[in-house]
């Protein structure tokens, strides 16, 4: 999340707002609803891609039981030590902004694996159509991966070559995926998570906050009574916080932060993380709410962002342990003095500041260790 597309990808953490949809031939006879592409992929070098989206490879067609007939009948791969391996489902991060931080590991496995399972076909394809690789392109996303489970089992126990990417940076944070990877995973098959881009470990980075514990939360509920009260449950935690917010709702998410958390918290916005508009609002809640309120009343927020708060304050250190010995001490020369329990009792009390059981259970101690007897005398309750 706070997330670009490949080189300069669409996200800052989420969906930038796409063209108007046009209707096009499926080449299957159907209409098919394609969005044009949101933002235009730029290289290592910055230099635009120009890819257009055609109908017919936009990856769209998105049969809920699609035809693996000629995958399962194929003849497994040859087992080999070169990745993709043969029945792995290879979870495959993918760049925030920048090509440039695609992997030379993650280039060799989307070259090899022949299905990709991807949060938006249209985004991936711009991906793997500048790496010039074609595996067969299937949606997974919220909607429908609890369906795709079975059919990705199903694939790598006939010894397909899978993989799993969302939009950009690591797939399963704060996106698709959950129900697929526990599917492979309860059926005894593995899965490969490749290291890579993530937004919030990026902006965590650059936040100039501490790092070294740190809670991520993700994005806040929709509704503001749920988000204060997730926000209220947050107000003592003292791990750094990292959350997604999305642009219609990151003001509305700044002044509950504020209201919850307090205005003083230090904060670090993060937006368009790895391309050359990236950018990183820093300060106190407050300041940081009223620059980014400022600035949508000159312009639109777009594309999702990434928050990075403070953790709350250590509590104050509890006081120290009574000095037990001090108390034995004392409550030992009392008894030795000729005083009764419930005097001696009373005098540590007071002395060291503790309830009436426990300063008898001192002066029961006391005796006990002098002379191994109980107390001549049994205070009062």
């Amino acid at each position: 999340m706070a997330k670009g597309h490949p080189g300069e990808q669409r996200r800052s953490g989420g969906r930038a707002p796409h063209e108007a949809a046009r209707r096009a031939p499926s080449p299957r006879g159907r209409t098919l609803v394609v969005q044009a592409p949101p933002l235009a992929l730029t290289a290592e070098d910055g230099e635009a891609l120009p890819l257009p989206i055609e109908p017919e490879a936009a990856g769209m067609i998105d049969d809920e039981a699609p035809d693996f007939a000629d995958l399962l009948a194929a003849p497994a791969p040859t087992p080999t030590e070169a990745e993709p391996v043969p029945g792995v489902l290879y979870l495959i991060p993918t760049p925030l902004g920048h090509l440039g931080d695609l992997s030379p590991r993650a280039r060799a496995v989307l070259a090899g694996v022949e299905l990709l399972l991807c949060e938006d076909t249209r985004v991936s394809r711009r991906l793997t159509a500048h790496l010039d690789v074609h595996p067969r392109l299937l949606s997974c996303h919220a909607h429908n991966e609890r369906g795709r489970a079975p059919q990705v089992v199903a694939l790598l126990r006939a010894g397909r070559r899978l993989g799993l990417v969302s939009d950009a940076g690591t797939p399963l944070v704060s996106d698709p995926g959950d129900s697929v990877v526990q599917a492979v995973l309860d059926a005894g098959l593995p899965v490969v998570a490749l290291p890579g881009p993530c937004a919030a470990l990026t902006a965590l980075s650059a936040s100039g906050l501490p790092a070294g514990r740190f809670q991520f939360v993700g994005f806040l509920p929709r509704a503001k009574a749920e988000r204060r009260a997730a926000l209220a449950a947050l107000r003592s935690a003292q791990a750094t916080l990292l959350l997604y917010e999305s642009p219609h709702r990151l003001i509305d998410a700044l002044d509950d932060l504020v209201a919850e958390l307090g205005a003083e918290r230090r904060a670090s916005l993060a937006h368009n993380l790895t391309k050359r508009s990236e950018r990183h609002l820093r300060g106190p809640l407050s300041a940081v709410c009223d620059q980014v309120r400022s600035e949508a009343a000159l312009a639109p927020i777009a594309g999702e962002w990434c928050l990075v708060i403070e953790g709350a304050p250590a509590a104050l250190e509890a006081p120290p342990p009574p000095d037990q010995a001090a108390q034995l001490r004392l409550a030992a020369g009392l008894l030795a003095a000729g005083l009764g329990a419930r005097v001696a009792r009373g005098l540590v009390q007071s002395t060291f500041g503790l309830s009436k059981n426990d300063a008898y259970a001192v002066v029961l101690k006391a005796q006990s260790d002098s002379d191994g007897e109980a107390p001549d005398e049994a205070p009062a309750p």
